[in-house]
């Protein structure tokens, strides 16, 4: 019987795939993402010229598998990224270019991971690690891949519970970057901003800082509904500031979010989850 393989071009095949595989995402059916994501590989995997000659089309596939696996356990999450950290060793063209990929790709993954899996403490010392050879190598990559991993090293101090050294990271961000190099992680960032402030008790700066946010980005931009409800709690009680309010409204807000069973599928939300959680106890 003819395959077909038989019947179509390797980049068919992949564009065959793929096709499939964006659908299920639209539908956030991950299992069948997952299917033919795998099966758009192996054909790169199955016909090693085309995947020489065309590896950042590779890369871009097989982070999207790495992105579903980083909330599996850590020796699959791992398999996969180390798959992709071994194929700059065997590609020639464009060698500087795949391996900046790689490294933020799969460094990006990697912090994800432990943040999904609340081990903060490792996630820190992989940044260390992370800033260490960003600072050695002084990659020339696009901006929005900086903004992505500045924001997540926010994520990290701030969960560590130091403040000043996450907002120095945003200050990175909205001093080196525009809104449009990456605008859902740059408003994310403004989020975290606000929240900073709020913690360190400005409430002048953290009441000018949402009325700019509300004026900016809501008539432009969706936020989701957890990001909408911190931003009305943390605006009500600047203006009349309170801890037994402040505990009330994030205890109320906390209930309301295990209720909901809502998914800690972006290290944002993993972020606004826990930052709810420390506010109601």
């Amino acid at each position: 019987m003819t395959s077909i393989n038989d019947l179509m071009s390797i980049q068919s095949q992949v564009f065959f795939y793929l096709i499939f595989s964006n659908f299920y995402f639209t539908e956030k059916d991950l299992h069948n993402e997952l299917l033919f994501l795998n099966k758009t590989i192996l054909v790169f995997n199955n016909n090693v010229q085309y995947k020489k000659e065309n590896p950042l089309d590779f890369i871009s596939i097989y982070i999207r598998i790495i992105d579903i696996h980083k909330n599996y356990e850590s020796s699959i999450f791992y398999e996969k990224i180390n798959t992709l950290r071994s194929l700059d060793s065997t590609l020639s063209f464009k060698k500087d270019v795949i391996e900046e990929r790689i490294f933020f790709h799969t460094s990006k993954a990697e912090l994800e991971h432990f943040i999904f899996n609340n081990n903060i403490a490792v996630a820190h010392e992989t940044m260390i690690k992370i800033k260490e050879t960003i600072l050695k190598n002084k990659y020339k990559i696009e901006p929005y891949y900086y903004i992505d991993l500045y924001y997540i090293f926010a994520c990290i101090h701030f969960l560590n519970k130091n403040l000043s050294a996450a907002l120095k990271f945003i200050n990175t961000i909205f001093n080196e970057y525009k809104l449009k190099q990456k605008p859902s992680v740059y408003i994310k960032t403004e989020l975290m901003n606000i929240i900073i402030h709020f913690e360190l008790e400005n409430y002048d700066v953290t009441l000018y800082n949402i009325d700019g946010f509300r004026k900016k980005y809501l008539p432009i931009f969706k936020i989701n509904a957890i990001e909408k409800k911190i931003i009305n709690i943390i605006s009500k009680i600047s203006k009349n500031p309170n801890s037994k309010i402040k505990l009330k409204e994030f205890e109320k807000l906390s209930t309301e979010l295990e209720a909901s069973g809502i998914l800690t599928s972006s290290v944002s939300n993993c972020f606004y989850i826990n930052y709810v959680k420390s506010n109601a106890s």
